[in-house]
């Protein structure tokens, strides 16, 4: 079952804080009893709604670039 966690940070494009859903999906590896989670999406409503310059540079964006990408 996936989890989705949010996470928050500064926004460049908003100039203020902003938050993101993060989408995790269940993975498990052979001979391993433990249930890992990798990241596979994000959600930013001002993106979404309004496009984001910030997001689509080769950077990307500075909150998600902070998300864990599995845990």
């Amino acid at each position: 079952m996936p989890i989705v966690k949010t996470y928050s940070g500064y926004c460049p494009e908003l100039k203020k804080q902003n938050f993101l859903s993060v989408e995790y999906k269940p993975i498990n590896l052979c001979g391993d009893p433990k249930t890992y989670y990798k990241c596979v999406s994000y959600t930013c409503e001002h993106q979404a709604f309004n496009g984001c310059q910030t997001a689509d540079t080769e950077c990307g964006c500075p909150i998600f670039a902070e998300v864990p990408r599995s845990f």
